[in-house]
């Protein structure tokens, strides 16, 4: 049976749960506050590690310290994958040839664009499923990288035959973990939510926040090359949030054509559509303030109608029933001994009366009260006495 029964009666139905759970599954993305903090930080610990070894280069922690702040600061500029990081090889960073650019592409750049072509250098690593991604090195980090290699030279910390470009220390020939560092250091940050600072979440947060720009398809394309995914994976798993789309962009056009405006805006994009939000909202704010003083306005609950107008011996009840002023009357001790003498079954059950009991009830032992508020006062009893046993 399992062997016949398992795609229809298990794995079908425990993928369709697990698709469906995530429909409400909020997109948790670090903060743009927590990330400038993050990256304070790690600028931080750059400098003084870097200091320190200016003054002892066989400073192991500090050479230790001063690499982390690099990788890490790799990690966040391009938005990579950890492990693609921490897994550069030396070679491929020494070797990696210098491209010359075509005159053509020269002149279809500006100014701006042609120098960072000149201040950054690019490396191609291996990516998921064999891709080539590419890494951008900035002049700062490239002058640090190359003090690093200097000390690496004659440091006794570190083996000569590891392979990699941030090597561990202590002579061994693996690699450091850049997803424990982003970890640690993030938690000394002083970031608000420092678990939301991983590279799988840094890189959904510039995916996502390039979608708010008008980039072009060839931009996106681009963009999705260099992040290391196809141009499909980009639209569907690394993009603007339904949640935010449809709340931000959808909500705007369906109000548009409820109120009948929508040839208004003919040929426009829902980005340049500039409407008022409270003129969208103006029409249904007037409708609640009607509704609320009809409410205001309508007669009173005949229940309590009822209890003002009744005779009550033990207590006077004040009869402002037109301006809210009701005064609420307790259960005295008689009305509870007798209410907890009569239902004691219901309470040791934990069982609600139903309706003509309590009105049998009151009727019987003259209770001027709602069938609802004996209800509750049972229901109310039965749950203290079921936590009183459980204690």
């Amino acid at each position: 049976m399992i062997e016949k029964q398992w795609s229809f009666e298990l794995s079908t139905n425990a993928c369709k749960e697990i698709y469906q759970n995530k429909w409400n599954k909020p997109a948790i993305l670090p903060l743009t506050s927590d990330i400038k903090l993050f990256r304070d930080y790690i600028i931080s610990v750059e400098k003084e590690a870097y200091h320190s070894l200016k003054l002892n280069p066989d400073n192991m922690s500090a050479f230790k310290e001063l690499q982390e702040s690099i990788m890490v600061q790799i990690v966040l500029l391009n938005r990579r994958r950890a492990g693609e990081v921490q897994r550069i090889l030396l070679d491929t960073y020494i070797n990696a040839p210098s491209e010359v650019s075509q005159e053509e592409i020269s002149h279809a750049l500006s100014p701006v664009e042609l120098e960072l072509t000149k201040s950054f250098k690019r490396i191609v690593i291996r990516g998921k499923r064999g891709r080539g991604v590419p890494i951008l090195f900035t002049i700062h980090q490239q002058k640090r990288l190359t003090f690093l290699l200097k000390l690496r030279e004659s440091a006794s910390f570190i083996n000569n035959e590891n392979p990699f470009l941030f090597p561990l220390t202590q002579c061994s020939t693996s690699c450091m973990r850049a997803s424990d560092v982003i970890r640690k250091f993030g938690q000394k940050s002083g970031a608000e939510h420092p678990e939301n600072i991983t590279s799988t979440r840094l890189r959904k947060h510039v995916a996502t926040v390039s979608q708010l720009l008008n980039l072009s398809d060839g931009d996106i394309e681009q963009l999705a090359t260099f992040m290391g995914h196809t141009k499909d994976i980009h639209k569907h798993f690394y993009r603007l949030t339904d949640n935010a789309f449809q709340v931000a962009k959808v909500s705007k056009l369906l109000l548009l054509m409820e109120k009948g405006e929508g040839q208004k805006y003919r040929g426009k994009t829902l980005d340049e559509i500039n409407i008022s939000a409270n003129d969208l909202v103006s029409d249904e704010d007037e409708n609640e303030a009607d509704d609320d003083l009809q409410e205001k306005d309508s007669s009173p609950d005949l229940d309590l109608i009822n209890e003002l107008n009744t005779e009550e011996p033990r207590s006077v009840i004040k009869k402002q029933m037109l301006n809210k002023n009701i005064k609420i009357i307790p259960w005295t001790d008689n009305e509870k001994q007798i209410m907890t003498k009569h239902f004691k079954n219901n309470i040791f059950l934990n069982k609600a009366p139903k309706k003509h009991e309590c009105e049998n009830f009151a009727k019987q032992n003259k209770i001027n009260k709602p069938w609802k508020k004996i209800k509750d006062f049972v229901h109310n009893a039965a749950n203290s006495y079921k936590n009183k046993n459980l204690k």
